[in-house]
């Protein structure tokens, strides 16, 4: 199966990132200054840039997804320019052929990076609204220990009838394009257990025009 068959059908597909890109956001990790996460409490690291004055805890309900737009927007303008080009970047890169098939330009969204995870039940990502989610893995581990955790699993879904159902480990270097414009596609996340070691994650969300 071609890779416009599995984010059109499959709705993701996992690929080995391009040197020049991961040696670029090696570069970012590198030179983040790194602080504990004390903004929502779930990652190991963060970095300095990312914080907002608009808080989301005890927020429920429909006021939820506004502030959640609020604050995606503000971290837009707080990330780094070079972490903003390298997303721009990524986009000419062979796995994003596919898309200058049937678009002529894209809008990058949102950006985010972070070391850990947490462990997130199967859900989607859609308030920002973003056509495709890209998630970049990127370890110091030359194998990844699934006893580790901090794995994503897909899984596409039709009336509670699982049609597909992948785990990916978070190998450095692994690459995860998500069809988020396809509400039957769901992702879920474990908690990194092994918290002696690095699991950095890059978000970038992205419309097509």
């Amino acid at each position: 199966m071609n890779l416009n068959d599995q984010y059109y059908d499959r709705g993701f597909f996992a690929v080995e990132l391009d040197g020049l890109t991961k040696s670029l956001l090696w570069n970012e990790i590198i030179t983040t200054n790194w602080v504990p996460d004390t903004v929502d409490g779930i990652y190991k690291q963060i970095p300095d840039w990312y914080k907002s004055n608009v808080n989301l805890k005890n927020i429920t309900g429909a006021n939820r997804a506004d502030c959640e737009r609020i604050i995606g927007d503000h971290i837009m303008k707080l990330a780094p320019e070079s972490l903003l080009n390298v997303g721009n970047i990524l986009v000419d890169t062979e796995p994003f052929q596919l898309f200058k098939k049937y678009f002529k330009r894209h809008e990058l969204k949102f950006v985010d990076m972070w070391n850990g995870s947490e462990e997130i039940p199967y859900h989607f990502d859609t308030i920002n609204g973003c056509d495709t989610l890209v998630l970049i893995y990127l370890t110091d581990q030359h194998v990844w220990d699934p006893k580790w955790g901090g794995a994503i699993s897909m899984k596409k879904e039709v009336d509670n009838f699982v049609i597909f159902e992948q785990e990916i480990l978070p190998n450095n270097g692994t690459m995860l394009v998500i069809n988020n414009a396809n509400p039957l596609v769901y992702h879920k996340v474990t908690a990194l257990k092994n918290t002696n070691i690095n699991r950095y994650t890059f978000s970038f969300n992205y419309n097509w025009f």
